[in-house]
């Protein structure tokens, strides 16, 4: 079991650190608008990514029954999206192109 964490720790820290180094990239040749818009995309990326490295390690043990954090995840990311609106600042997420 110690390999799998080290190898879940490991796929979380290279894909935060991949994402990132990719913001910064999206910031540089677009605007912080549209790279912010990246960052949030691959926050909830992370988050659930590891919502499902969680239920792996729970195989086995637990029912077939899905969790309802996965559809959290979503809910928070337009949640935000909602509050920007409220307080007058951008709205102008992927999915609205």
């Amino acid at each position: 079991m110690g390999e799998y964490y080290q190898l879940k720790r490991n796929l979380l820290t290279i894909t935060s650190l991949l994402s990132l180094s990719i913001f910064g990239c999206v910031w540089g040749f677009y605007s912080l608008t549209i790279a912010l818009n990246y960052l949030i995309g691959a926050c909830a990326g992370v988050v659930y990514l590891s919502l499902l490295a969680r239920n792996v390690e729970q195989l086995g043990s637990q029912t077939k029954r899905m969790g309802k954090a996965h559809f959290a995840v979503f809910v928070g990311v337009d949640d935000l999206r909602h509050t920007m609106a409220a307080v007058g600042g951008s709205t102008q997420f992927f999915w609205d192109f």
